[in-house]
């Protein structure tokens, strides 16, 4: 499996930042010269390129403390291998089990059931 399938993708890790998401973790977004690039063992300590975390399912899935949020169901329809998040009659897609989880904690960040800055 790509790398690329196991992050979120750079669209979503740019919301998640804007949301306050920490900004650790092993894979980062780099704005290159021409265009953004998936990284390992960035950093935020580099000020000079604009960049944001890529967080991995793993990394995702500890954020979402799976043990508070039973009610959450995330499964990969086997027709349209879609990802499927459940949540309090919220359904939501995404391509990837990463996209689904990062989907799911900026809408949970929106609709204020989690504070990243608690975490």
């Amino acid at each position: 499996m790509k790398i690329k399938d196991q992050v979120a993708s750079l669209s979503l890790s740019r919301k998640l930042k804007n949301a306050g998401y920490p900004q650790h973790g092993l894979f980062w977004w780099v704005k290159g010269k021409k265009k953004w690039e998936l990284h390992q063992n960035w950093g935020a300590d580099d000020k000079r390129v604009e960049s944001c975390v890529a967080p991995t399912v793993a990394e995702l899935g500890e954020m979402l403390e799976l043990d508070k949020t039973e009610w959450l169901v995330c499964s990969k329809d086997p027709i349209s291998k879609v990802f499927v998040v459940n949540f309090r009659h919220e359904i939501i897609k995404a391509n990837t089990e990463a996209n689904a989880r990062a989907r799911i904690l900026i809408w949970l960040a929106e609709n204020k059931y989690v504070d990243f800055k608690e975490k």
